[in-house]
């Protein structure tokens, strides 16, 4: 049996990397605000959820793709958001293209959860900052060593 994946953001980007996972056999739990953009991954097999909550709830790891620092907060916080489901040892992975501040904010609830956070760099975020929240985030060791920084 493959891993139940979640994946909250299915627009341009999201959309493409959840049908990628579907196609590669994962079970796939998906949160779009915008339902309509979900359709066709509904149509391959992914399960659409009503909340970020309900994505995160019985996913091994989930996977965000949002718009900016305010979908993002918007998404993991609050009694609906992400960390309220996250599950201990479940991963958050972040790849939206967000400020280092949001990524931090994101370290201790993880860790209280006992789960673990992995976050791509991007150009707008430092690498330096992304492995610190990692490390934070982490209950064991996601990353050896800082990536190198973006060019």
């Amino acid at each position: 049996m493959s891993a139940t994946l979640g994946f909250v953001g299915l627009g341009a980007m999201g959309g493409r990397m959840a049908r990628r996972l579907l196609d590669g056999g994962f079970a796939l739990r998906g949160y779009n605000r915008t339902a309509a953009k979900a359709a066709d991954l509904v149509a391959a097999g992914m399960t659409r959820v009503a909340s970020p909550r309900e994505a995160a709830e019985r996913a091994e790891a989930v996977f965000t793709m949002v718009t900016d620092d305010t979908a993002l907060d918007a998404v993991t916080r609050g009694p609906q958001g992400i960390l309220a489901g996250l599950r201990p040892g479940a991963i958050l992975i972040e790849m939206s293209t967000v400020s280092p501040v949001v990524i931090h904010r994101l370290a201790p609830p993880c860790s209280t959860r006992r789960s673990r956070g992995a976050r791509p760099p991007s150009r707008r975020a430092s690498s330096r900052s992304w492995w610190v929240a990692t490390r934070r985030c982490s209950s064991g060791p996601v990353h050896s060593s800082p990536p190198s920084a973006p060019r």
